[in-house]
């Protein structure tokens, strides 16, 4: 029975293996599922509630650790007033470029 045991958990470790992974990083599984090509926007209200996040088109030097007015023209456009140059929220999803509205 222990052999069989282990077996079993050791199979379900390795079934678990990218999830795993994905969750190591700290990056969200919603940010994680974007294509190469796919940047991870977040939009988030004027009182940090996560709007949600979306797979949106990725543009050349705008990489989701930049903030720029060039970036914010490129992935916040849409939500009225909305910037990536605020201060950071709890909810801030990791792995996402952040548009922060009024």
């Amino acid at each position: 029975m222990p052999r069989l045991a282990f077996a079993l958990c050791a199979a379900l470790v390795a079934a678990c293996g990218d999830a795993a992974t994905s969750a190591d990083a700290g990056i969200d599984p919603r940010c994680a599922a974007c294509g190469a090509d796919e940047i991870c926007v977040q939009v988030l209200d004027g009182t940090c509630t996560s709007l949600g996040p979306s797979c949106v088109p990725r543009v050349a030097g705008c990489e989701a650790d930049t903030c720029s007015a060039a970036c914010d023209q490129a992935y916040c456009t849409g939500v009225a007033s909305s910037t990536c140059q605020a201060a950071p929220c709890t909810t801030d999803l990791v792995g996402a470029y952040h548009c922060y509205g009024p």
